[in-house]
C-alpha cells in the first residue's frame, strides 16, 4: 500500500499492490516552524532575502567591529569573544522589530512603500514581545560571560536594557517621520548597530576611530540616496572606511600620539577594512579607463 497526495508519484501508485492517492480539500500548505519565532528570521527572508545580510552586513561589519576595538583591552579573549556574540544575538533581537515596523509602517502609510515581494507571499512570525525575551536571556547571558570569572554588577544589567529600549524608541520614531527628517536621524541608528557595546565593554582610542569611519561610511550613502540621487536606488558604492580610517588617524599621529595608532590593532583593523571592501577595489579597476585612450569627441 502506498498513500500520497501529489501527482509525482502516479508511477508508484501504478506499481504497487494498492495505491491510495488522498487530496484534502481544506489542507493547509505550510512552512516546517513557521508558526515560530527566531531572531534574524525576518532580516533573512523579508527583509533582505537572498543577500546572506546577517553574515555579510552583521557579523563581517559590525561583529568584526566589535571585536577588533575592543579584544585587545579584555583580559579573557575567548571569553570577550563568546559575550559579544551573545550581546550581538541579544541587540539584532530587538533591532530587527525596526525593520518589521518599518515595512509596516510602509506599507500603511506610504504611497508607493519599498516592500520585497517576500513580504507579501512569504509571511514570518514577528511577535511583540517574544524578542524581548530573546533579547534578555541572550544580553544577560552575554553579560556574566563578559564578567567572568567575576559576577556583573546590577548596572551592567540596567545599561543594556536602556540600549535595547532606546533603540527601538528611536527606530519607531524615525519609521513615522518624513524621509527627508530620517536623513538626520539615520546617523543614531548606525551609532547604535556599530557602538551599542560600549555601554559595558571599553574600546581602544584606534577602535573609537574606526567605529566612526564604519559609522560614516554607512550614513554618506544614505544621504545621498536621500537629497543627491535621481535614480531612487542607493549608490552602489560606498565610501571606502578604510580612507576615512586613515585619515582620521593622521590627527591623532600628528599630535605626538603616534602609539595610540600605529600598533596592532589598528593594523588589524585596517586589514580587516580594506579585506572587507575587496568587492570596492576591484570594481573601481575595472571601471577604471584612461582618457588619452578614448577617441576625441570631433572624431565621434
Amino acid at each position: 500500500m502506498v498513500i500520497s497526495d501529489s501527482g509525482d508519484d502516479l508511477p508508484l501508485l501504478a506499481a504497487c499492490a494498492r495505491p491510495l492517492r488522498v487530496v484534502w480539500p481544506e489542507a493547509r500548505y505550510r512552512t516546517a516552524l513557521s508558526r515560530c519565532y527566531w531572531p534574524t528570521e525576518y532580516l533573512a527572508r523579508i527583509k533582505r532575502p537572498g543577500e546572506r545580510y546577517f553574515f555579510r552586513g552583521v557579523l563581517q561589519d559590525d561583529f568584526a567591529y566589535w571585536l577588533l576595538a575592543s579584544v585587545t583591552l579584555a583580559s579573557y579573549p575567548l571569553f570577550h569573544v563568546a559575550g559579544l556574540l551573545l550581546l550581538l544575538i541579544s541587540f539584532w533581537a530587538i533591532y530587527e522589530l525596526g525593520y518589521v515596523d518599518n515595512d509596516q509602517v510602509a506599507e500603511r502609510f506610504e504611497r508607493e512603500p519599498k516592500l520585497s515581494p517576500e513580504f507579501f507571499r512569504n509571511p514570518v512570525v514577528t511577535p511583540s514581545w517574544q524578542p524581548w525575551l530573546w533579547a534578555a536571556g541572550f544580553g544577560a547571558a552575554a553579560i556574566f560571560v563578559l564578567r567572568l570569572p567575576g559576577r556583573p554588577p546590577a548596572a551592567d544589567f540596567l545599561r543594556w536594557l536602556a540600549v535595547l529600549v532606546a533603540t527601538q524608541l528611536w527606530f519607531r520614531l524615525y519609521n513615522r517621520v518624513d524621509k527627508n527628517t530620517r536623513v538626520w536621524m539615520f546617523p543614531v541608528l548606525q551609532l547604535a548597530r556599530s557602538s551599542a557595546f560600549v555601554v559595558l565593554v571599553p574600546i581602544s582610542l584606534v577602535g573609537t576611530i574606526a567605529l566612526s569611519a564604519h559609522l560614516f561610511s554607512r550614513w554618506v550613502p544614505y544621504y545621498v540616496y536621500r537629497f543627491g540621487g535621481r535614480t531612487g536606488r542607493r549608490p552602489s558604492r560606498k565610501p571606502d572606511p578604510a580612507g576615512v580610517f586613515c585619515a582620521d588617524c593622521r590627527p591623532v599621529r600628528h599630535r605626538r600620539r603616534s602609539a595610540a595608532v600605529l600598533n596592532y590593532p589598528a593594523l588589524a583593523l585596517l586589514l580587516w577594512t580594506a579585506f572587507a571592501r575587496v568587492g570596492n577595489f576591484a570594481g573601481a579597476l575595472e571601471s577604471a579607463s584612461r582618457l588619452d585612450h578614448e577617441l576625441p569627441r570631433e572624431a565621434q
